[in-house]
Protein backbone atom coordinates (compact mmCIF):
# COMPACT_ATOMS: atom_id res chain seq x y z
CA UNK A 1 0.00 0.00 0.00
CA UNK A 2 1.27 3.53 -0.82
CA UNK A 3 1.73 5.70 2.30
CA UNK A 4 0.15 8.86 2.79
CA UNK A 5 3.25 10.71 2.54
CA UNK A 6 4.19 8.92 -0.88
CA UNK A 7 0.99 9.78 -2.03
CA UNK A 8 1.18 13.17 -1.12
CA UNK A 9 4.24 13.64 -2.57
CA UNK A 10 3.62 11.93 -6.08
CA UNK A 11 0.15 14.80 -6.12
CA UNK A 12 2.31 17.63 -5.54
CA UNK A 13 4.63 16.85 -7.91
CA UNK A 14 2.12 16.54 -10.36
CA UNK A 15 0.99 19.97 -9.57
CA UNK A 16 4.05 21.49 -9.41
CA UNK A 17 5.19 20.40 -13.16
CA UNK A 18 1.63 21.50 -14.83
CA UNK A 19 1.97 23.35 -18.01
CA UNK A 20 -0.70 25.83 -18.58
CA UNK A 21 -2.53 25.78 -22.36
CA UNK A 22 -4.23 29.14 -23.23
CA UNK A 23 -6.65 27.75 -25.71
CA UNK A 24 -9.65 28.66 -25.25
CA UNK A 25 -8.66 29.83 -22.15
CA UNK A 26 -6.38 28.99 -19.01
CA UNK A 27 -6.38 25.45 -18.39
CA UNK A 28 -4.29 22.29 -17.57
CA UNK A 29 -4.50 18.42 -17.61
CA UNK A 30 -2.84 16.20 -15.33
CA UNK A 31 -3.16 12.44 -15.88
CA UNK A 32 -2.27 9.63 -12.91
CA UNK A 33 -3.03 11.91 -10.57
CA UNK A 34 -3.79 9.47 -7.97
CA UNK A 35 -1.65 6.05 -7.18
CA UNK A 36 -3.51 2.93 -8.18
CA UNK A 37 -3.99 1.87 -4.19
CA UNK A 38 -5.00 5.13 -3.77
CA UNK A 39 -7.75 5.49 -6.48
CA UNK A 40 -8.94 1.77 -5.29
CA UNK A 41 -9.35 3.33 -1.68
CA UNK A 42 -11.07 5.83 -3.13
CA UNK A 43 -13.58 3.52 -5.03
CA UNK A 44 -14.07 1.67 -1.63
CA UNK A 45 -15.33 4.80 -0.01
CA UNK A 46 -17.85 6.18 -2.88
CA UNK A 47 -21.17 7.01 -1.25
CA UNK A 48 -23.95 4.72 -2.26
CA UNK A 49 -26.14 6.63 -4.70
CA UNK A 50 -29.11 6.90 -2.03
CA UNK A 51 -27.59 9.12 -0.02
CA UNK A 52 -27.19 11.74 -3.35
CA UNK A 53 -28.96 14.81 -3.54
CA UNK A 54 -31.34 14.70 -6.59
CA UNK A 55 -30.27 17.89 -8.43
CA UNK A 56 -33.24 17.50 -11.06
CA UNK A 57 -31.65 17.64 -14.75
CA UNK A 58 -29.77 14.54 -14.42
CA UNK A 59 -27.91 15.62 -11.83
CA UNK A 60 -27.19 13.65 -8.12
CA UNK A 61 -24.43 15.47 -5.99
CA UNK A 62 -23.05 14.81 -2.45
CA UNK A 63 -21.30 17.17 -0.77
CA UNK A 64 -18.03 16.81 0.96
CA UNK A 65 -16.77 20.10 2.21
CA UNK A 66 -15.74 20.85 5.56
CA UNK A 67 -18.60 20.17 7.72
CA UNK A 68 -21.20 19.12 5.17
CA UNK A 69 -23.92 17.24 7.39
CA UNK A 70 -23.87 14.99 3.90
CA UNK A 71 -20.51 13.18 5.46
CA UNK A 72 -22.84 11.95 8.87
CA UNK A 73 -24.56 9.75 6.33
CA UNK A 74 -21.01 7.58 5.64
CA UNK A 75 -19.96 5.02 7.62
CA UNK A 76 -16.82 6.05 10.44
CA UNK A 77 -14.14 4.58 7.37
CA UNK A 78 -15.66 6.67 4.30
CA UNK A 79 -16.51 9.53 6.63
CA UNK A 80 -12.47 9.66 7.57
CA UNK A 81 -11.81 9.36 4.10
CA UNK A 82 -13.34 12.76 2.80
CA UNK A 83 -13.15 14.52 6.14
CA UNK A 84 -9.34 13.67 6.96
CA UNK A 85 -7.65 11.81 4.51
CA UNK A 86 -8.66 13.35 1.00
CA UNK A 87 -8.46 17.27 2.20
CA UNK A 88 -4.82 16.18 4.16
CA UNK A 89 -3.62 15.29 0.52
CA UNK A 90 -5.51 17.95 -1.55
CA UNK A 91 -4.78 20.53 1.21
CA UNK A 92 -4.12 24.51 1.00
CA UNK A 93 -0.56 23.99 0.16
CA UNK A 94 -1.68 22.22 -2.99
CA UNK A 95 -4.33 25.44 -3.80
CA UNK A 96 -1.56 27.91 -3.35
CA UNK A 97 0.57 25.72 -5.84
CA UNK A 98 -2.13 25.91 -8.10
CA UNK A 99 -3.29 29.62 -7.54
CA UNK A 100 0.47 30.41 -8.05
CA UNK A 101 0.58 28.43 -11.99
CA UNK A 102 -2.53 30.48 -13.11
CA UNK A 103 -1.67 34.25 -11.25
CA UNK A 104 -0.35 35.64 -14.85
CA UNK A 105 -3.59 34.63 -16.40
CA UNK A 106 -5.30 36.36 -13.65
CA UNK A 107 -3.07 39.28 -14.00
CA UNK A 108 -3.99 39.98 -17.59
CA UNK A 109 -7.66 39.30 -16.96
CA UNK A 110 -8.08 41.91 -14.36
CA UNK A 111 -6.18 44.08 -16.12
CA UNK A 112 -9.35 43.71 -19.09
CA UNK A 113 -11.70 44.39 -16.33
CA UNK A 114 -10.55 47.14 -14.18
CA UNK A 115 -7.68 48.39 -16.59
CA UNK A 116 -5.39 50.60 -14.10
CA UNK A 117 -7.09 48.86 -10.98
CA UNK A 118 -6.17 45.71 -12.29
CA UNK A 119 -3.09 45.20 -10.35
CA UNK A 120 -4.40 46.60 -7.19
CA UNK A 121 -7.81 44.38 -7.19
CA UNK A 122 -5.51 41.34 -8.09
CA UNK A 123 -3.40 41.94 -4.80
CA UNK A 124 -6.60 41.68 -2.38
CA UNK A 125 -7.49 38.14 -3.66
CA UNK A 126 -7.54 36.21 -0.69
CA UNK A 127 -7.67 32.50 -1.20
CA UNK A 128 -10.60 30.52 0.94
CA UNK A 129 -9.72 27.41 2.87
CA UNK A 130 -9.41 24.76 0.43
CA UNK A 131 -11.28 21.94 3.03
CA UNK A 132 -14.18 24.09 2.62
CA UNK A 133 -15.01 23.14 -1.26
CA UNK A 134 -15.91 20.03 -2.76
CA UNK A 135 -18.35 17.44 -4.16
CA UNK A 136 -19.15 14.62 -5.71
CA UNK A 137 -21.19 14.28 -8.74
CA UNK A 138 -23.19 12.20 -10.68
CA UNK A 139 -24.30 12.98 -14.06
CA UNK A 140 -26.84 10.33 -15.77
CA UNK A 141 -27.11 9.84 -19.61
CA UNK A 142 -29.26 12.06 -22.09
CA UNK A 143 -28.15 14.73 -19.47
CA UNK A 144 -25.43 18.10 -20.13
CA UNK A 145 -23.77 20.66 -18.05
CA UNK A 146 -25.04 23.79 -19.81
CA UNK A 147 -22.71 26.38 -20.99
CA UNK A 148 -21.63 28.77 -18.14
CA UNK A 149 -19.48 30.78 -16.13
CA UNK A 150 -18.86 30.17 -12.26
CA UNK A 151 -19.42 32.54 -9.55
CA UNK A 152 -17.15 35.44 -9.38
CA UNK A 153 -15.93 34.06 -5.92
CA UNK A 154 -14.77 31.21 -7.87
CA UNK A 155 -11.01 31.40 -9.12
CA UNK A 156 -10.41 28.07 -10.64
CA UNK A 157 -12.58 24.81 -10.78
CA UNK A 158 -10.94 21.48 -10.89
CA UNK A 159 -12.85 18.81 -12.08
CA UNK A 160 -10.99 14.49 -10.95
CA UNK A 161 -12.58 12.48 -13.55
CA UNK A 162 -13.48 9.24 -11.24
CA UNK A 163 -14.94 5.93 -13.30
CA UNK A 164 -16.09 3.35 -10.68
CA UNK A 165 -16.96 0.05 -12.71
CA UNK A 166 -14.66 1.20 -15.67
CA UNK A 167 -17.50 2.49 -17.23
CA UNK A 168 -17.25 5.89 -19.14
CA UNK A 169 -17.31 7.84 -22.48
CA UNK A 170 -14.35 10.45 -23.55
CA UNK A 171 -16.33 12.99 -24.67
CA UNK A 172 -17.70 12.61 -21.54
CA UNK A 173 -15.12 15.23 -20.66
CA UNK A 174 -15.30 19.38 -20.21
CA UNK A 175 -16.05 21.07 -23.08
CA UNK A 176 -13.90 24.71 -23.33
CA UNK A 177 -16.13 26.81 -26.02
CA UNK A 178 -14.52 29.39 -27.95
CA UNK A 179 -15.47 33.02 -26.97
CA UNK A 180 -13.76 35.93 -28.63
CA UNK A 181 -13.01 38.72 -25.63
CA UNK A 182 -15.12 41.36 -28.23
CA UNK A 183 -18.24 39.19 -28.00
CA UNK A 184 -18.84 39.79 -24.61
CA UNK A 185 -20.29 43.80 -24.56
CA UNK A 186 -19.86 44.04 -20.44
CA UNK A 187 -17.69 41.51 -19.53
CA UNK A 188 -17.43 43.35 -15.97
CA UNK A 189 -20.99 42.74 -15.48
CA UNK A 190 -21.06 39.05 -16.50
CA UNK A 191 -18.31 38.07 -14.18
CA UNK A 192 -19.94 39.87 -11.19
CA UNK A 193 -23.38 38.12 -12.24
CA UNK A 194 -24.73 41.64 -12.82
CA UNK A 195 -25.65 41.00 -16.28
CA UNK A 196 -27.10 37.80 -18.06
CA UNK A 197 -24.71 35.43 -20.02
CA UNK A 198 -25.05 36.25 -22.95
CA UNK A 199 -25.09 31.87 -24.25
CA UNK A 200 -26.79 32.90 -27.43
CA UNK A 201 -23.43 34.65 -28.53
CA UNK A 202 -21.61 31.45 -27.66
CA UNK A 203 -21.30 28.72 -30.56
CA UNK A 204 -21.86 25.69 -29.02
CA UNK A 205 -19.78 23.67 -31.77
CA UNK A 206 -17.05 25.39 -31.36
CA UNK A 207 -15.06 23.95 -28.12
CA UNK A 208 -11.67 22.63 -27.05
CA UNK A 209 -13.12 18.78 -25.29
CA UNK A 210 -11.06 17.73 -22.24
CA UNK A 211 -11.78 13.79 -23.08
CA UNK A 212 -13.05 12.04 -19.52
CA UNK A 213 -10.12 9.30 -18.68
CA UNK A 214 -10.43 7.68 -15.51
CA UNK A 215 -8.13 9.43 -12.37
CA UNK A 216 -7.56 12.81 -14.82
CA UNK A 217 -8.41 15.97 -13.48
CA UNK A 218 -8.34 19.08 -15.60
CA UNK A 219 -8.70 22.63 -14.24
CA UNK A 220 -9.90 25.78 -15.41
CA UNK A 221 -9.68 29.47 -14.46
CA UNK A 222 -12.53 31.42 -14.31
CA UNK A 223 -13.06 34.73 -16.01
CA UNK A 224 -16.09 36.15 -18.01
CA UNK A 225 -14.95 34.13 -21.39
CA UNK A 226 -14.55 30.68 -19.71
CA UNK A 227 -17.70 29.40 -20.67
CA UNK A 228 -17.76 25.26 -19.80
CA UNK A 229 -19.67 22.60 -19.97
CA UNK A 230 -20.48 18.71 -20.42
CA UNK A 231 -23.01 16.86 -22.50
CA UNK A 232 -23.29 12.86 -21.60
CA UNK A 233 -24.71 10.76 -23.85
CA UNK A 234 -24.54 6.91 -24.68
CA UNK A 235 -26.01 3.94 -23.37
CA UNK A 236 -29.01 4.14 -20.30
CA UNK A 237 -27.39 3.58 -17.19
CA UNK A 238 -24.32 5.05 -17.39
CA UNK A 239 -23.10 7.41 -15.14
CA UNK A 240 -20.61 10.29 -15.20
CA UNK A 241 -18.69 10.30 -11.71
CA UNK A 242 -16.95 13.82 -11.06
CA UNK A 243 -14.95 14.81 -8.06
CA UNK A 244 -15.59 18.48 -8.10
CA UNK A 245 -13.34 21.08 -6.09
CA UNK A 246 -13.07 24.75 -6.74
CA UNK A 247 -10.11 27.02 -5.55
CA UNK A 248 -12.34 29.99 -4.44
CA UNK A 249 -11.37 33.61 -2.84
CA UNK A 250 -12.90 34.79 0.65
CA UNK A 251 -16.06 36.54 0.35
CA UNK A 252 -15.05 39.34 1.77
CA UNK A 253 -12.41 39.45 -1.14
CA UNK A 254 -15.08 38.87 -3.47
CA UNK A 255 -17.06 41.72 -2.39
CA UNK A 256 -14.26 43.98 -2.44
CA UNK A 257 -13.74 43.33 -6.40
CA UNK A 258 -16.72 42.41 -7.09
CA UNK A 259 -19.54 42.39 -4.79
CA UNK A 260 -21.62 39.39 -3.46
CA UNK A 261 -23.96 37.97 -5.33
CA UNK A 262 -27.09 37.66 -3.07
CA UNK A 263 -27.25 33.73 -3.94
CA UNK A 264 -23.79 33.60 -2.27
CA UNK A 265 -24.94 34.99 1.34
CA UNK A 266 -26.67 31.80 2.73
Amino acid sequence: MTSFCDEFTRIKQRFEKVKIATSPFPHFVVDDVFSPDFLAQWYECLPPKDVFHDNQFGLMSFQTWGMSEDLYKLDATARNFYSVILPGLLNQTLAETIYSHFQPYFRDCYRLLFADQGDALLSRIQLDDWQQAGALNIRQTSSALPCHIDWPNRLISLVFYLAPGEEYRSEWGTRLYRVARDAIPDPLAVMAKKANEPISLVDLSNYRLLTFKPNRVVAFMNSPWSQHGAVVDGDSGLQRWCFVKGINMTLAATNAIFGVPPQLIA
